[in-house]
């Protein structure tokens, strides 16, 4: 079994009697999420057509530059530019609440310091960011086999099982083909603010979590019900 990400989030589904209906809705994502899965685990070919020498780094973003980089440095130097403009776009955005931009800032280093609201923007940041990186892949015939192989390799998996007790623990389990022969690269030197990039980029795919982005659905449902008040009593439970 394996933990969960922002299990409290869910936790309070759960005390809420809502995770039934999420579980369920959640299943609808099993299959993207385990290709993800795959894709940070196993990397990408650096040469572009070959399955030998698999690089990752373990964000789940490696296979939208499948045949644009050729080297380890190359991929990073993207990975980094995801999280540049992702920061670029939250401070212009909130540039007139920094409380806001230090909210989601605490919300993608950690696993328990984090809003409804915060989880929410995150969530909706993933799926910007993705979109904008498929477009580029349309194009990318190599890139579009290994998507294509990918799905095949996930296809038929079962589906996400879930350790959901009241008042107890919450985890999750589930299957991947089997991954060999991959590299995870490594790297050092960055400045703090591309440390803040990479963290971003290596976090932000928690955010796509099957059974976060469901308990999200449910709990925003809520959020403004007489059980709570307003908004703000679910962000102190949470």
């Amino acid at each position: 079994m394996g933990f969960l990400p922002y299990e409290n989030l869910i936790k309070l589904a759960v005390e809420m009697n809502k995770m039934r209906d999420a579980e369920k809705k959640s299943h609808r994502l099993d299959q993207a999420y385990l290709r993800w899965q795959r894709v940070r685990m196993r990397g990408i070919p650096l040469n572009g057509n070959s399955a030998s020498n698999l690089t990752t780094f373990k964000t789940g973003f490696e296979g939208y530059f499948v045949n644009k980089v050729r080297s380890s440095d190359e991929l990073l130097t993207e990975l980094l530019n995801i999280g540049k403009d992702i920061w670029a776009n939250i401070r212009r955005l909130h540039k007139m609440n920094p409380m806001k931009i230090q909210e989601l800032k605490k919300t993608i280093l950690s696993n328990d310091q984090y809003t409804l609201a915060s989880v929410a923007e995150w969530s909706g940041i993933l799926g910007a960011q993705i979109g904008r990186l498929r477009v580029n892949v349309l194009h990318n015939p190599t890139a579009l086999a290994f998507q294509s192989e990918t799905r095949q390799a996930v296809a038929g998996l079962p589906k996400i099982e879930y350790t959901l007790d009241r008042g107890g623990p919450v985890a999750q389990r589930y299957k991947l083909p089997e991954i060999s022969g991959s590299t995870i690269a490594t790297f050092n030197g960055l400045t703090d603010e591309q440390k803040l990039y990479w963290a971003t980029v290596l976090n932000l795919g928690k955010f796509g979590h099957p059974l976060v982005r469901a308990a999200l659905e449910e709990l925003y449902k809520y959020s403004d019900s007489s059980q709570f008040g307003s908004y703000g009593g679910l962000k102190r439970r949470i």
